[in-house]
């Protein structure tokens, strides 16, 4: 315990704490030491790692102790991104015995935003109060920013309490999620379910765009008043998609491309959904500078073109284009305006292509198994106007 005193003494900036990842963390060193490891934590020592270590553990008091940490463990700030812990992370292992970790997480965030409640009572007018939507009844929520910073204004905050971030923020990482890990969060008072992240990006989005995730949890965020549209995100790498529609077509394609011989129960599972999604957005473009449609692609060419997260043009020939739009018509239940539009969009790239013209933003077939971000490749406006005009 001397040692570690004297490593205590150092501050958390000094000695191992911050040294090169080959070094040992200390908190880490220390979960089963629970003496040490309530030392460690007081001194502001850094927690993140051993966090998602105490996670796999079958004792639950390491993960108690580094709870109490003053560290900004909620934090939505880029800057604190190091000190945070995925919040819930341990849904990963999926295992029986995660349930009370994730309550007791759970439990530790809403007491930071009901702290930062009670500072915010104590040192702010009524006014800004009313100004910030500050209640009796209701947790922070998608105020918890905005408080924050108000606070920060008038008195000295710890920064224990800024836990800003939305818990629906964390269906962006890598893992599937179920309608049971968000009602944990709904039930907890989160009920700002479209709050977009730092990205601008919302957690319908994400959902959407995860094709492994269930439907189910797409239809929970629609149920509950997600935005299926996002006109107003800014796009700055020319790869995100206008509306869920367009997720929705990918996801088909996924599974089909996959699953082929499950594609009616896949069907089936959108029997909800569709009734949360406006039927005006499957004739929403892109904006994609090609030729594909009239103006840009709509959802329907994802079912046989690239997108944005890899190249399947190897995977299946786009001899098939009207029997997936028939499929897709027929579940939708498109009326006959937007079906006609949306047939004669399916019918242009196939006339290009016996007139021999180039029309795609596809990659022309240079296949890649990376499930990394491969971008649309578009003709040139040039190019566009050359077979445009003959």
């Amino acid at each position: 315990m001397s040692d570690l005193k004297r490593l205590i003494a150092q501050g958390p900036g000094q000695g191992l704490c911050h040294e090169p990842r080959s070094r040992p963390d200390l908190t880490v060193m220390a979960l089963t030491w629970p003496a040490g490891l309530r030392c460690l934590v007081a001194a502001n020592f850094p927690v993140a790692n051993a966090l998602i270590a105490a996670l796999a553990l079958e004792d639950m008091e390491p993960l108690s102790i580094l709870l109490e940490t003053p560290r900004p463990i909620f934090s939505a700030s880029c800057e604190k991104a190091a000190n945070q812990a995925p919040l819930l992370a341990a849904h990963v292992y999926r295992r029986e015995d995660f349930e009370p970790k994730a309550g007791m997480i759970l439990a530790e965030f809403v007491r930071r935003r009901n702290s930062l409640k009670r500072l915010a009572v104590r040192c702010l007018s009524s006014h800004q109060q009313a100004e910030l939507g500050i209640n009796d009844h209701d947790i922070l929520d998608a105020n918890a920013e905005a408080t924050y910073r108000s606070l920060e204004q008038v008195t000295t905050v710890s920064e224990s309490l800024d836990c800003c971030r939305s818990p629906y923020h964390v269906i962006s990482g890598p893992c599937q999620w179920s309608t049971k890990d968000l009602d944990r969060f709904y039930d907890a008072g989160f009920k700002a379910v479209d709050l977009p992240d730092r990205n601008g990006l919302t957690p319908l989005l994400w959902a959407a765009a995860a094709f492994r995730n269930s439907q189910d949890v797409v239809l929970w965020f629609l149920v509950r008043g997600a935005r299926p549209e996002w006109d107003g995100i800014p796009d700055v790498r020319g790869m995100r998609y206008p509306n869920i529609v367009f997720y929705l077509a990918l996801s088909y394609r996924f599974h089909r491309t996959l699953h082929s011989f499950h594609t009616g129960a896949y069907f089936a599972s959108w029997n909800q959904v569709r009734d949360w999604v406006p039927l005006h957005l499957h004739t929403v473009s892109d904006g994609c500078t090609c030729a594909c449609g009239t103006d840009g692609c709509l959802a329907i060419h994802l079912l046989w073109r690239c997108n944005h997260s890899r190249c399947w043009c190897l995977f299946d020939g786009l001899t098939d284009r009207m029997e997936r739009l028939k499929y897709w018509i027929l579940h939708w239940r498109l009326p006959g305006g937007q079906k006609e539009l949306l047939y004669s969009e399916a019918a242009r790239p196939e006339l290009f292509e016996r007139l021999g013209m180039v029309h795609t933003c596809c990659c022309n077939s240079q296949d890649t198994t990376s499930w990394e971000i491969y971008p649309r490749i578009c003709p040139d406006p040039e190019e566009i106007a050359h077979f445009a005009g003959g």
